[in-house]
């Protein structure tokens, strides 16, 4: 009887003594799972390699303004050459050859000259007036002319008019020389900064004086040396 009481009692000490070590071994598991649920893990990261690329976002699109040329100034007109000399530039209305004289005497201070050829382009031309020729002479600010002439015996060319664009004609002055050569242009049509092309060419001569030739002017000396001798003797004789 006595050994059935230590074995009872030796039985409820095992079974008290698992149920403990089953509670014990349960909340370790709970208090590792919770551990786990805390703590993510982090993902491994590659070792850097000096001199490898780094990867990097694309940027958006950007728009690039490069540097902005400031404009070519205007290159100046080139001086008129040979016999002409630039006087005036002037917009005639109405441009016909009587009107444009009219300017042209105000122009060249001369109330004697002519309007004695108009030509509309280039060429050569014998008129009673003498011969003209015109000739295209290109340039980097557009058409300039060359322009020679040899008139009439006893003329003179006082002057040019070249017409051509939104700005009228220029006015240059040729030295009132028989014949000659020089070169013109055009005036600077509009917003281009090149000079119009030709619509026509205005010469202006003056008639020259006369001189008398050699042989006439000793037979007028001549004749006037005899009649002061006659009077001379004329009046030496009333003295007498």
């Amino acid at each position: 009887m006595k050994i059935t009481r230590v074995l009872i009692i030796g039985l409820l000490c095992i079974g008290v003594a698992s149920v403990a070590d089953a509670r014990t071994k349960r909340h370790q598991r709970h208090r590792h799972h919770r551990h786990h649920l805390r703590v993510a893990p982090t993902a491994p990261t590659a070792p850097s390699v000096p001199g490898a690329p780094v990867a990097t976002m694309p940027a958006g699109p950007t728009t690039s303004v490069g540097p902005t040329r400031p404009a070519d100034p205007p290159l100046p007109p080139p001086p008129p050459s040979g016999d002409f000399t630039f006087v005036e530039t002037l917009d005639i209305t109405p441009d016909s050859p009587e009107n444009t004289l009219s300017v042209a005497k105000d122009v060249f201070n001369d109330p004697d000259i002519i309007d004695c050829f108009r030509a509309d382009g280039t060429g050569t031309f014998v008129e009673s007036a003498g011969t003209f020729t015109i000739t295209l002479v290109p340039s980097n600010m557009g058409p300039t002319y060359d322009v020679t002439w040899a008139l009439s015996a006893g003329q003179v060319l006082e002057g040019v008019y070249f017409k051509g664009g939104s700005q009228g004609g220029n006015f240059y002055s040729a030295g009132e020389l028989n014949s000659g050569f020089g070169n013109g242009h055009t005036p600077l049509t509009g917003h281009s900064g090149q000079f119009a092309g030709l619509s026509h060419l205005d010469f202006f001569c003056e008639p020259g004086r006369q001189v008398p030739d050699g042989g006439t002017t000793v037979i007028l000396l001549g004749l006037a040396l005899g009649g002061l001798e006659g009077v001379r003797r004329f009046l030496n004789g009333r003295k007498s």
